[in-house]
C-alpha cells in the first residue's frame, strides 16, 4: 500500500514555495518603487497574505514528517508501550486542536465575508481571501495527521516523498 498524501503534500509545498517567491518579488518591487519615490500599494497588502499562506501551506508536510518543533526528551525516556500511548494521545490532541482551529477560523472567515471586512491598506482587499487559504491548509493538515496515524499503525505503508 502506498502513502497517498505525498502528491498533495508536494503540491502544498509548491504553493508554499510560490508564496515565498511572490513575497520576495513583491518586497523587492516595493523597495525599488520606494527608491523611485513611488508607492506600490499592492505589495504591502499581498505580502501579509503570502506570508500567512507560505507558513500554512507547508503545514501538512511539516506535520507528517514531524519537522515542526517538538520536545522529545520525555518520549526518549519512556518504554515503547508508554511511548505509543503518549504518541496516540498526542495525535488525538493534535487532531482536536486542528479541528477547533478549523471551526474557529472558518467561522471568522465566513463572518469577514458576510460583513465585507476589508484590509486596512490602500487596496482594501477582502480579509476572507487570506483567511480562506488558512482554513484550506488546516483541512489538508488533518489529512496529514491521519496519514501519521495510519503509518504508525501499519508499518507496511510506503512513505513516499520523505
Amino acid at each position: 500500500m502506498q502513502y497517498r498524501n505525498a502528491s498533495m503534500e508536494r503540491a502544498m509545498q509548491l504553493l508554499s514555495v510560490l508564496c515565498c517567491a511572490a513575497l520576495a518579488v513583491f518586497t523587492l518591487l516595493d523597495i525599488g518603487m520606494r527608491l523611485l519615490h513611488a508607492e506600490f500599494f499592492l505589495a504591502n497588502e499581498l505580502n501579509r497574505v503570502f506570508l500567512a499562506w507560505a507558513i500554512f501551506f507547508a503545514l501538512p508536510m511539516v506535520t507528517r514528517k514531524r519537522e515542526h518543533l517538538r520536545v522529545d526528551f520525555l518520549l526518549n525516556m519512556l518504554k515503547p508501550g508508554a511511548r505509543r500511548v503518549l504518541e496516540a494521545l498526542s495525535d488525538l490532541l493534535t487532531m482536536a486542536y486542528i479541528g477547533i482551529l478549523i471551526l474557529l477560523l472558518s467561522s471568522f472567515a465566513y463572518g469577514s465575508w458576510v460583513d465585507g471586512v476589508r484590509s486596512q491598506g490602500m487596496l482594501r482587499l477582502p480579509e476572507a481571501y487570506a483567511q480562506a487559504g488558512l482554513v484550506i491548509s488546516l483541512v489538508l493538515a488533518v489529512f496529514s495527521q491521519v496519514a501519521i496515524v495510519l503509518c504508525r499503525r501499519n508499518p507496511d505503508i510506503e512513505r513516499q516523498g520523505d
